[in-house]
């Protein structure tokens, strides 16, 4: 799922769907995969990063990169995102966060925020993660939250989660 920081639909997405689905099927059915990178544009060159909605959008996916990146288990890394976008106001931001709603997040769900933070505050170490990131956001995406269960594009205004992933299920063998 390639989602955004600050991203109303993103933010709506993950809090109705993304955490229900989950908590409900876990990681025996759903395996998983939140992209924060969004629509941002990545100049590998001039190493910069440039995101849709401002500064502060490209400082926020870059804690919820560092998250994700040291914490691979959706079952850790899922709430923290979840906390955040609860905690972030959505829309453009030009400015960074205070960065006690980070830790915030981290500590409420379990994660080293020391770890995160050193993630995001040493640029050759945070660099890498996000051109990981970009690496891992579908070329062909036209919008976020874009949704590819089992490989195909699902819409999320149009259709649920829960019955795409069930459907993929099923459909590759498995019952549940």
């Amino acid at each position: 799922i390639c989602t955004e920081a600050l991203c109303p639909d993103c933010m709506e997405f993950v809090g109705e769907q993304v955490v229900k689905t989950f908590q409900l099927l876990g990681s025996t059915v759903m395996d998983l995969e939140l992209v924060p990178f969004g629509n941002a544009e990545i100049d590998l060159e001039k190493k910069e990063i440039q995101c849709q909605h401002g500064y502060g959008e490209c400082d926020a996916n870059a804690w919820e990169q560092c998250g994700i990146h040291l914490n691979p288990e959706v079952e850790k890394h899922l709430p923290f995102i979840a906390c955040l976008d609860d905690a972030l106001p959505p829309g453009s931001h030009e400015d960074p966060f205070d960065e006690t709603i980070f830790q915030t997040c981290a500590e409420q769900n379990g994660m080293d925020f020391f770890r995160i933070k050193t993630c995001h505050d040493i640029g050759k170490v945070y660099w890498d993660v996000a051109v990981d990131f970009s690496d891992r956001t579908p070329a062909d995406h036209e919008y976020v939250p874009w949704v590819l269960v089992d490989g195909e594009h699902m819409d999320p205004d149009k259709q649920l989660l829960i019955k795409e992933v069930c459907k993929a299920y099923k459909a590759n063998g498995g019952s549940h």
